[in-house]
């Protein structure tokens, strides 16, 4: 009989469920759009999801007093207090640098563009693994790994809820690092400021400020002097257009620019660098520039961009100590702030590299080395390859330079 009762049941609410598409006008007009149409039923859409998704935007837009249940729902919420949230998911292809574009969703909502984190556990463990490979190279240097979640991670879960927990996956990549390797909560450092302009909102890059916050976070994990942001003067420049700004083709969605701000670290003009690459048959090369702050209004404007080698060198530092970094552009930021603490601060980009890590720790002894990510470069397979690349002998070591 029970079972009688929940068929019925089943079978009045299928037929009420038709009743309310049948009737449905499958018009839109307050949305200012035409009703969806049936999508067409073919090999591709199917593969794609495109069938399953349009089908619902199809049966949506024909259910009876849609257009009443909406103006409702919008009537009611605003008397809550309760803004509906509006934002578009879009389908983009990312280019870590290794010259691989990999599918990617991003999110517009609130005036900001972000990446959708997709956690990955096989490039998680590579991430891992190549950390624990690099310390056979560190005998005696302290070591540290460093993973910075986005201003996803932070946002309503309304929002957050979209992607996979980046804290939850950096949660898994430190327990997978060997006991040798100490791990900084990037996370913590940043959540108490997620109000501060920490990150850009058409970049998916950490601000100056942002990256300072981190550089606290760095210093105590190892016990070195910080310095305090509030003895530099903050410059403003304008207007800044991050990268992500560019798939987004309704640019009103923005309507709030972006500023690039920084932080005159060097005003003695006390800091010196040198950069390296590596030419044919493996040969080092040598070139000095004084970019420090370059004058371009992208993420470039720290360091110039990203470069396979740079070596900066600070003789008033609150240390005399060597700090060693294998880094995605997330360094550019941050490395001003950490030429205040280190006496030395080395940058490799595993990306353009081209030699080992054994040359480099061959030449620089630091006292410290650190391994800082944004947490989706653990998520893409050709940027774990690029560090996995920092590993074999392959290359002669006297040709370090």
């Amino acid at each position: 009989m029970k079972g009688k009762i929940i068929t019925a049941v089943f079978i009045l609410l299928l037929a009420a469920s038709a009743a309310m598409i049948a009737a449905g006008s499958g018009t839109t007009a307050a949305e200012n759009r035409a009703a969806a149409s049936f999508p067409p039923f073919d090999r591709q859409t199917v593969l794609s999801g495109g069938f399953a998704s349009g089908v619902e935007s199809y049966i949506n837009d024909r259910v009876a007093c849609r257009e009443y249940i909406i103006e409702l729902s919008r009537r009611l919420g605003a008397r809550m207090g309760i803004t509906p949230p509006e934002g578009v998911v879009i389908r983009a292809d990312v280019d870590m640098g290794t010259g691989e574009s990999l599918a990617s969703d991003i999110l517009v909502a609130n005036g900001a563009v972000t990446e959708i984190f997709d956690f990955s556990a096989e490039c998680a463990d590579r991430w891992a693994d190549a950390v624990n490979a690099y310390t056979k190279y560190l005998d005696g240097v302290n070591v540290y790994a460093a993973l910075v979640p986005t201003r996803l991670e932070f946002a309503e879960p309304i929002y957050s809820n979209l992607e996979d927990s980046q804290s939850e996956a950096i949660r898994y990549i430190y327990s997978r690092l060997a006991p040798g390797v100490t791990p900084v909560d990037m996370r913590a450092a940043l959540a108490p400021h997620t109000g501060e302009y920490v990150y850009f909102r058409t970049d998916h890059h950490w601000t100056a400020l942002g990256a300072y916050y981190g550089y606290r976070a760095l210093c105590g994990a190892a016990d070195v002097g910080a310095v305090d942001i509030g003895g530099f003067e903050k410059n403003v420049k304008t207007p800044f257009k991050g990268y992500l700004s560019a798939f987004v083709a309704d640019k009103s969605l923005l309507d709030k620019p972006d500023a690039l701000e920084w932080y005159d670290t060097d005003a003695a003009g006390e800091i010196t660098n040198v950069m390296y690459s590596r030419g044919e048959g493996g040969a080092w090369h040598e070139y000095h520039t004084p970019i420090y702050y370059d004058e371009r209004s992208d993420y470039d404007f720290f360091l110039g961009a990203d470069h396979p080698f740079a070596l900066y060198k600070n003789p008033g530092a609150l240390t005399d100590k060597t700090v060693l970094i294998v880094s995605d552009s997330f360094v550019n930021a941050l490395a001003p702030w950490l030429m205040k603490t280190y006496k030395a601060v080395a940058l490799i980009n595993p990306r353009s590299f081209g030699g080992t890590l054994g040359e480099a720790v061959q030449k620089l002894r630091p006292d410290d080395f650190l391994v800082l990510d944004y947490t989706f470069a653990a998520s893409f397979p050709d940027y774990c390859a690029a560090m996995e690349s920092l590993l074999p002998h392959s290359a002669d070591i006297s040709a370090a330079p």
